[in-house]
Order: C-alpha cells, then sequence, then structure tokens
C-alpha cells in the first residue's frame, strides 16, 4: 500500500476477517537485536496472546502479516541471496525471514501487506507485488469536513478554509491532504485568525511551521514542563538531533542518538526530515517575518539576516544550469519560501498570452512546477501544446514521474503521453525510459511518431518498455 508522508494507517489487532493479523512496524523491527531468531519467536515476541500456540494453528488458518513503513527500514531485503527457509520454528535473519513471507516460501497461504511511501515502493520486486493501492490522504471536500468538525468557534472554520484556499497559496491546500498538516494549519490559523490581519497570516510552509513551534513552547510553559531548560536550548538540542541524523541518513532516532545530543529519550520528540525540506526551511526561516517570530525564543534581536535577494539571484542561476528538472523542481520550492514568484509568474504570463515560443529553459521547470501543484489531474500530455525539443521534455520528466519525486506536493495522474511531431531525437529516449520504469506507473498510451528517434534512441527506449512496471498498452 503506497501512502503520503503524514497519512498513517491504524493497525490493530484483530481477528475478524483472518483468523489471525499480526501488525508489525519496520521501525520496530530495526531494533531487534538478535542475529537470528524464527518466525514463532518473532511472533511470540509481539503478541503474548498467542505465544503458545503451534505452527499447526497457522498453518490450518487465515493469516495476515501487516508491515508497516518500508521506507523507514534499515532492513537490505536481499530477495536474491537470503537463505530459503520454510519452516516457522528455524531461526535465520530478520531480513531472511520478511523476504521468505514476501516471497510465499513461509507460510505460503499467509498474506502480506506492506505499506510504503511511495520512494521506497521499489525495495520489494514487482512479480511479489499482487496488489497495489494507493491512500492519497484528504481530498478537497475532506479537508473542508476536518476544520469543520475540528473548529468549534462559529465562522472560524470557514475564515481558515477561505485563507487557504487563496490562489496563491495553493501549495499549502495542497499540503492539507496530509491529515497532520490540517491538525497544524487548524491550530495555527485558528490561534491567528482572532487578533491577526490576514496580511499577517502565514502565506509558507515555513511560516505555518513557525508559528507552530511558537504555539508548541506557550503550551509548554503552561504545563511547567522542562522547567529547567529554556525553549532555545531545547530547540537547539532537537536541531542538533536532527541535523546530525539527517547527514547519516536516519529518519528514526533511537534513545542511544537523543542521549548523545544531551535529550532525555523520555521528553523528546522528533520528526522526519530530507534535505530537501532542510533547505526549504532553512531558507524560509531567514524570511524577516520568520525571524521576527523566533527572535522571541532565541533573544537576538538585532541579529537579522542580510538580504535574500542573492541567493534568490543564485538560486535563478540554479534553475537556468539544471538540465534535468527533478533537481530543479525544489529550488522552486525554496523561491517559494523566500517569497519570490518571479519565474512562476513569468510562465503564467505567456500561458495566458498563448506564446509558449518564447519560454527559456529555466521556464520549463517552473511549468512543470506549476503543473506539479495544479489541483488539476492531468490525463493527457501532449508536447505540442507546450514545445517541441529534447530538452523541453527532460525539463517536464517529473511532471510523469510524480510518484517518485520527494518534493511534489500532488500527484499528476497522466494515461496519454503524446509526443508526436515533437522534434524529439535520441537525445529524449533515456529520460522516456526513465518514465516507463517507474512504480507504479499510469501510463497506457505513448505516442512517438514522426520524431527522429533513430535506433541508439530505440535501443534505449527499449529498456523501459521491457520494464515488469510498464503498463503501456498502445505504442505508435
Amino acid at each position: 500500500m503506497l501512502r503520503k508522508a503524514g497519512i498513517l494507517p491504524s493497525p490493530s489487532f484483530y481477528q475478524f476477517l483472518s483468523s489471525f493479523i499480526f501488525p508489525f512496524t519496520f521501525r520496530d523491527l530495526n531494533l531487534i537485536k538478535e542475529p537470528r531468531l524464527s518466525l514463532m519467536a518473532l511472533i511470540a515476541d509481539y503478541f503474548e496472546e498467542v505465544k503458545d500456540l503451534e505452527t499447526s494453528d497457522y498453518k490450518n488458518s487465515s493469516v495476515l502479516f501487516i508491515f508497516d513503513g518500508l521506507d523507514e527500514s534499515k532492513l537490505p531485503l536481499d530477495f536474491e541471496n537470503n537463505e530459503t527457509c520454510r519452516s516457522a520454528t528455524k531461526p535465520t535473519t530478520v531480513d531472511a525471514l520478511l523476504t521468505n513471507l514476501i516471497k510465499g516460501e513461509l507460510l505460503h497461504k499467509a498474506s502480506v501487506w506492506i505499506t510504503t511511501r511511495p520512494a521506497a515502493a521499489s525495495k520489494i520486486p514487482p512479480r511479489f507485488i499482487h496488489r497495489l493501492t494507493e491512500v492519497r490522504g484528504f481530498n478537497d471536500q475532506q479537508k473542508e469536513q476536518y476544520f469543520q468538525k475540528n473548529i468549534r468557534v462559529e465562522g472560524m472554520s470557514q475564515k481558515v478554509i477561505s485563507h487557504l484556499q487563496r490562489r496563491e497559496l495553493g501549495s499549502l491546500y495542497i499540503m492539507c491532504h496530509i491529515p497532520v498538516f490540517c491538525c497544524i494549519s487548524a491550530a495555527v490559523l485558528q490561534n491567528l485568525l482572532t487578533d491577526t490581519q490576514d496580511n499577517e497570516l502565514p502565506k509558507t510552509v515555513t511560516e505555518m511551521y513557525t508559528h507552530f513551534l511558537i504555539i508548541q513552547t506557550k503550551r509548554k510553559h503552561e504545563k511547567h514542563y522542562q522547567k529547567g531548560e529554556t525553549d532555545k536550548d531545547v530547540i537547539m538540542k532537537m536541531g542538533k538531533l536532527a541535523f546530525e541524523q539527517l547527514k547519516e541518513g536516519n529518519i528514526i532516532f533511537s534513545e542511544k542518538d537523543l542521549q548523545a545530543c544531551n535529550t532525555d529519550p523520555k521528553e523528546a520528540s522528533t520528526r522526519h526530515g530530507r534535505w530537501d525540506l532542510f533547505l526549504r526551511f532553512l531558507l524560509g526561516l531567514s524570511q524577516d517575518k520568520n525571524q521576527a517570530l523566533l527572535e522571541k525564543i532565541f533573544e537576538n534581536k538585532g541579529a537579522r539576516l542580510q538580504s535574500n535577494q542573492e541567493t534568490i539571484k543564485y538560486i535563478h542561476n540554479l534553475i537556468r544550469k539544471r538540465s534535468y528538472s527533478e533537481t530543479s523542481i525544489n529550488l522552486f520550492h525554496c523561491l517559494n519560501e523566500l517569497g519570490d514568484q518571479s519565474l512562476v509568474e513569468e510562465v503564467q504570463m505567456y500561458q495566458r498570452s498563448g506564446d509558449v515560443n518564447k519560454i527559456l529553459p529555466a521556464h520549463w521547470s517552473a511549468l512543470a512546477f506549476l503543473l506539479l501543484v495544479s489541483e488539476e489531474n492531468l490525463d493527457v500530455f501532449d508536447l505540442k501544446k507546450f514545445c517541441r525539443s529534447d530538452e523541453a521534455l527532460q525539463r517536464l520528466v517529473p511532471v510523469f514521474k510524480a510518484d517518485t519525486v520527494i518534493l511534489i506536493l500532488s500527484v499528476c495522474f497522466v494515461f496519454h503521453f503524446r509526443l508526436s511531431d515533437g522534434d524529439l531525437t535520441d537525445k529524449c529516449c533515456e529520460c522516456i525510459s526513465s518514465v516507463l520504469k517507474v512504480e507504479p506507473s499510469r501510463l497506457e498510451e505513448l505516442d512517438l511518431s514522426r520524431n527522429e528517434l533513430q535506433d541508439s534512441g530505440i535501443e534505449k527506449l527499449s529498456v523501459g518498455l521491457k520494464s515488469p512496471s510498464c503498463k503501456i498498452q498502445r505504442l505508435r
């Protein structure tokens, strides 16, 4: 099951659809110290209610294993080299237990349900996946229902919804498909709307989180939590913890990691982070309005950063130099956090005028960004409506690989890929092939007619067409 960040299932131990349902999380499996243990021992460790059952009880019953959070797993999942294990009482590694369960070697009648964010789905070979479900979070109607249900002050929920639906705040409203972001937005906006002018309300993700941080520190004081430490001390410790673990590629922090940063594990809580989000928030925090908010905590009055114009100029240059948009999309999110919309506004102007021939390479990345943060589904992509060139197509590739790009806030459902008469050459075939290999793929039709692909291009394209993930039904 694919799920977005912040959208979590709530597995419990039930005994109704299957005779037995055993929910595990990968973050717990990461912490198992035993070098070898049997499946029976693993189950008994987690579920005392069934520790006295025999292997025959499972073989004669319908069993479902739920493994939540594959994207958090530190296990290699070595399907090729792990030893085969067909006995539930035979000790082996945790990794081998998982791969044998997934392959059907161990308790072959059992069902296995794995949840993950899209980026980690490729860890499991497609031949072992029999059904795929995507949990997309709240739709627009559910977003409104959430705010109406959780904001009890009369008329306040509509004010919150109206603010988030403002055209220039599209990325915030799209983020609300994540339930936890709805919760944060409700807490922040409900607090601010009572005594804040509309033009002072948060307009970026960084501003939203900064206000949420201030709300949380106020609640901490009300509950007399961690009396011996200042807000600055606590935040600096959490920041050190997140930064150090981010460098190591860790998204789950252990008790040992917390202690290394002089943080009490019993009182600490952490969030997942990636370098792309780190950069966006770092730049967002350099904004004057966020600096002013944080002065209340850090007491650094007068120590504001200099103008962000040089940073904005530098990011513009980076976007112009990047040949592929996968690495450029995050830069547009960075510009958004810095309050700069100039490239996006230029593209919108060309779109309104219909004069797409004036669009420069940097603008194609901006167009990809606009398509990705748009709430509209793109069923058919026709290159002729935009521009005919290899570079334009390469810049727009993230639109068709939306599930594999972490930076993207919404998914564009592209089913038909029309590239006929696109003045394309063999240079673009490798990027098209990469789109065909995306798991899960939604592309059903690919039209490359009347282009100069050459034999070398067809050879590159065939790699993607042979991929188990490719779902192309019609090829021209």
